[in-house]
């Protein structure tokens, strides 16, 4: 609860500021475009943004990005240098991706460092001019203002304990006591600067697997969102968890929600929704153990069904010999020895907690180990090629944070 009461005291101690016409900008740290990746570039830049007597410093990292690239018309800035004529809202970028793409295509130009400090001088001038609708949140470290987010003046800040307190209320509304808080776990990502609560249902539970939720917190920052996704943990040799869902089911609950005598329908029926969700994934995998523990008819068709699936998987053979041994010490004299559930725990134990195995293999290998317990056999297998499975190099990196 600790990480969760630094998030609030934080944010508590930000402030907001109205902008004012008066805006000057100054890039920092930039060097010449030489094609490298547009993202990771604009993250180590500075911009420092000069208002009245004050200097508000910022990274131009994925939410500056975001809260100022949507701000502007770039069918026509691209060209012309202008904004949109209604400062509420360009609908012609719609995603982190098209700003980055039309970032990357005013990077590449010549003075681009010249006209990207006029551009965000002018869309703090317009917001300030047309609509006076643009406020900067920021604190204070080592004497230097930062800047946190950027929003509107209908902005309200949530109070992330307060939603906790009612999520749960809600939850338990009906006597049921689907969450117990007692066994919930919380945690600070660093790397993503956001606070996560696992939540595990009561009802939601068998001798073969837990089933809990995962809540993001979200961040007064007018770019954190709360959302919920989900956390399956199969309870068999080990506690072995699993990647997402192919239909990835997520819910977003984007800021701000807005309590009202202690009752919020809005709230209530993202929580409803949520239960109902968990409800439909528990029978959803009732049913596929039990098809998983059916016995394959002998031991020769097992072990072809076994090294098939293995040769889907584009990691080294030491990495497969390691998920067959421990088939062998685990479940040689099982009674589930000779089912789809066997291989799966195989391949989810490895992909998990063989220290020997590198990282981007064991995520293969659990990644592998999921889609063979929600597919089957013959999905499984028609749906992926031999060393389809594999781990493709990308400079962008997302972590799963619920695994």
């Amino acid at each position: 609860m600790e990480e969760l009461k630094r998030l609030i005291e934080f944010e508590d101690d930000c402030i907001y500021l109205e902008v004012s016409i008066e805006v000057k900008c100054k890039l920092f740290n930039f060097k010449e475009w030489r094609g490298i990746d547009i993202d990771k570039y604009l993250e180590k830049l500075e911009l420092q943004i000069y208002i009245e007597d004050k200097v508000y410093r910022t990274k131009l990292d994925r939410i500056f990005i975001h809260q100022i690239g949507s701000r502007i018309d770039w069918t026509r800035v691209l060209n012309e240098n202008e904004l949109c004529d209604d400062y509420s809202g360009c609908d012609t970028t719609n995603s982190i991706k098209e700003i980055y793409e039309n970032l990357e295509k005013l990077v590449i130009k010549e003075d681009w460092v010249k006209n990207f400090e006029s551009l965000v001088e002018r869309i703090f001038i317009h917001a300030a001019l047309q609509s006076k609708n643009l406020v900067i949140i920021y604190y204070t470290e080592n004497a230097e203002n930062w800047i946190y987010g950027i929003v509107s003046k209908f902005f309200k800040p949530t109070n992330q304990l307060e939603f906790r307190n009612e999520f749960i209320k809600i939850c338990n509304s009906d006597n049921s006591n689907r969450i117990d808080t007692s066994r919930s776990k919380i945690k600070y990502h660093e790397t993503l600067n956001i606070v996560e609560e696992i939540f595990y249902f009561n009802k939601m539970f068998s001798r073969d697997f837990a089933l809990g939720c995962c809540l993001t917190y979200g961040k007064n920052n007018g770019y954190g969102s709360y959302s919920i996704s989900w956390v399956r943990v199969i309870l068999g040799k080990e506690k072995l968890q699993l990647t997402k869902f192919i239909k990835d089911i997520r819910y977003n609950w984007r800021n701000n929600p807005r309590f009202v005598n202690g009752v919020n329908q809005d709230l209530k029926s993202f929580v409803e929704t949520v239960v109902k969700e968990g409800i439909s994934h528990q029978i959803f995998l009732e049913k596929i153990i039990e098809m998983n523990k059916i016995s394959i008819e002998s031991k020769a068709k097992f072990f072809h069904h076994f090294h098939k699936i293995l040769d889907r998987i584009k990691v080294a053979n030491s990495s497969k010999e390691r998920v067959v041994k421990w088939w062998t010490l685990n479940f040689q004299e099982d009674p589930l020895a000779l089912t789809n559930w066997a291989i799966i725990q195989s391949l989810l134990f490895i992909g998990t907690k063989e220290k020997a195995v590198p990282k981007t293999m064991q995520s293969l290998l659990r990644l592998a180990g999921t889609r063979f317990f929600e597919l089957g056999y013959e999905s499984f297998i028609n749906t992926y090629q031999i060393d389809e499975i594999e781990y493709k190099v990308s400079y962008k990196y997302y972590v799963d944070n619920c695994l």
